[in-house]
């Protein structure tokens, strides 16, 4: 039985098992789709790169945009600077040599002023007052007239995000405001960040005490497990990776490309969730944003009742991020990410599939998530995460798949990210991995974006062990 619809009903809770705070990365109805036509081109008005029609009409949208912007931003600023004076003084402010928001004063360094961040976790400077700082990589530039506007504007939040500015996170005591051109500074630079400009994980209901859920002992269900994890088809798995990473030039959350990329995803959820068997109730949402693209959102429920109050009962989450971007040119350059994080989301939506196929009934509700927007900073999983916790609907386990296609000369092993994770949840998985995958487990990080990422750099076979390992967790967890 499925049902299809378009509303933002299913949140996830990415990252934990009751509170947000679990992350378990294993680095371990019917809407048409429309495939774009690349045979009527045009040069992008902004870098030049070949676009489509449809395309190129939004790039002209987003440099009117630009141009609208900036000439306000300019505005903004000189009429700040003559109030303050700066105009006849440009380095000095009340009698005292100006400092710019967290820098050296005038003199330090030879006279050059520059924006300082703060980074957790690596050696910095010391200020006058003995403050660790850290000027990171890509981001080191002139003290600039934008770095005014935020020093001036920062406190004014709907301002500053009219203007496109976001709040961006970068360690849990270090928030600055940014451009989009800095955002792409971290993502080139390989910072790890965080938008947290709409505050979206700081309001009230987050200061409920977390419930902690018994977990299973040790893997008990491989009787279940090891007939729908032999299901599992690299050919499957390789014709769905391929279409998603050629079918569409970019995965980016605010483009068209984006936007469509994310409706065939859902397409793709509906045509499985259609031919389940009648003991489960298959929902398939989309998850709309203030942006194009939509996140993904599929529940697997028994449809008889089980011994525990159905209401009640937590959800097992199974999920990837389907956006993918250009570190260079987001909007229009090409960024297949085959392996950031398409196989990811190859290696959930191939678990998704085996699963209805062996007609597997859960006990507990079963969700399969993909999320727009990550690459922006977690945007996507951050809005889904609000709801569920807004709605109070409790989360039992997350198992999160992200870059899960990539082996290099070296050993191949599975990857288990144990940073801001549930300790006794990775455990679980790690003994997961230890039972039903023929290679070991090694804690591990994870970070690319390039346009190489494609299908040529893909080893399907690996991707295949995510599959089933996302199988047994899915197995374990729900039946538990």
């Amino acid at each position: 039985m499925v049902g299809v619809t378009s509303e933002s009903k299913t949140p996830l809770l990415a990252g934990g098992r009751h509170d947000g705070g679990a992350d378990s990365h294993a680095h371990a109805h019917a809407h048409a789709h429309t495939h774009t036509d690349f045979s009527a081109t045009v040069a992008c008005p902004l870098c030049g790169s070949t676009l489509t029609a449809e395309e190129a009409a939004a790039a002209r949208q987003v440099r009117r945009r630009a141009v609208l912007r900036r000439v306000a931003v300019v505005l903004s600023v000189v009429l700040l600077l003559l109030l303050a004076g700066h105009v006849l003084h440009p380095h000095r402010h009340h009698g005292r040599r100006h400092r710019g928001p967290g820098g050296p004063e005038d003199g330090e360094n030879g006279g050059e002023r520059r924006g300082w961040f703060h980074h957790h976790g690596h050696h910095g400077r010391h200020d006058g007052e003995g403050e660790r700082r850290t000027e990171m990589a890509g981001l080191a530039q002139p003290y600039s007239f934008v770095e005014e506007v935020i020093a001036a504007n920062g406190h004014d939040t709907e301002w500053m995000k009219e203007q496109g500015f976001r709040l961006i996170s970068v360690s849990e005591s270090d928030q600055r405001w940014m451009s989009e051109d800095q955002i792409l500074g971290l993502i080139r630079s390989k910072i790890h960040f965080m938008d947290v400009t709409d505050g979206d994980l700081e309001s009230g209901h987050l200061l409920k005490p977390s419930i902690s859920y018994e977990l299973p002992l040790k893997p008990a269900q491989q009787q279940l497990v090891l007939p729908i994890a032999a299901n599992v088809s690299t050919e499957s798995l390789s014709k769905w990776l391929t279409t998603l990473t050629t079918s569409f030039k970019t995965r980016y959350y605010q483009s068209i490309s984006g936007q469509n990329a994310a409706r065939w995803i859902y397409d793709q959820v509906v045509a499985v969730a259609e031919v389940s068997a009648d003991t489960v109730k298959v929902t398939v949402n989309e998850f709309k944003h203030t942006w194009p693209q939509a996140s993904v959102i599929a529940r697997i429920e028994a449809i008889e009742s089980t011994s525990l109050d159905e209401e009640e009962l937590p959800a097992v989450i199974i999920s990837a991020h389907l956006d993918s971007v250009n570190q260079w040119n987001p909007w229009f350059g090409a960024s297949p990410g085959a392996d950031d994080d398409g196989s990811g989301s190859a290696t959930i939506f191939e678990a998704y599939r085996v699963l209805i196929s062996s007609g597997f009934v859960p006990k507990r509700p079963l969700e399969f998530h993909w999320y727009s927007g990550e690459e922006g900073g977690l945007l996507g999983s951050q809005k889904v995460v609000a709801k569920y916790l807004a709605d109070g609907i409790p989360v039992y386990g997350v198992f999160h798949s992200d870059m899960t296609g990539y082996t290099s000369s070296k050993k191949e092993v599975i990857g288990v990210v144990t940073d801001f994770v549930d300790p006794e949840l990775t455990g679980f998985l790690k003994s997961l991995v230890e039972e039903y995958s023929d290679i070991k487990w090694k804690e591990t990080q994870c970070g690319i974006h390039t346009t190489n990422d494609d299908v040529s750099h893909i080893t399907f076979s690996h991707i295949a062990k995510f599959s089933k390992l996302a199988v047994a967790f899915a197995v374990e967890m729900s039946l538990n």
